[in-house]
């Protein structure tokens, strides 16, 4: 018999899918979308708090798990082709994360497949109330390798 009630994980979809499609991010204020050779290229940022502390077998494992602690965020970049609108799936990013003036923290960000959904991600700690810059390589099959820059304002909420 399958579970008809919603759960977490569709909760969490949702959100993240919503962050997405909108452009709207409550934890990073700043640019959210980028048109780089060929791609659209969209980030979210989110508190690692919504995740802690839940039973959610595939994400509180993702990415080494859920880390504990203050101004722990989920970064989570969605890919499109920019002249078919088609998803991205497969690609090799790296995203570095610093205040400006700093050299930060680089990470691989994992491919995450969700309900047949593809982006990628990683968590980092952002610096609050501080600007700071989000800078990917991005290594796409087909493309030219591209550099993204995102710059933030400072506010994480």
């Amino acid at each position: 018999m399958k579970n008809t009630i919603p759960g977490i994980r569709t909760y969490l979809l949702i959100l993240i899918g919503w962050f997405l499609t909108t452009g709207i991010v409550w934890a990073y204020e700043g640019e959210t979308h980028k048109n780089l050779a060929g791609m659209d290229i969209y980030i979210g940022v989110i508190p690692a708090e919504v995740l802690q502390g839940r039973d959610i077998p595939m994400e509180t494992k993702m990415h080494g798990g859920v880390p504990l602690g203050r101004n722990r965020y989920h970064l989570v970049v969605a890919l499109f082709d920019s002249k078919t609108n088609a998803r991205i799936s497969h690609a090799r990013i790296t995203a570095n994360i610093a205040r400006l003036g700093s050299g930060g923290s680089t990470k691989i960000l994992g491919r995450m497949k969700i309900n047949d959904v593809v982006t990628f991600g990683n968590y980092f700690v952002l610096p609050v109330n501080t600007p700071y810059r989000i800078r990917m390589k991005l290594d796409v099959p087909g493309k030219e390798v591209t550099e993204a820059l995102f710059q933030s304002n400072g506010i994480v909420r």
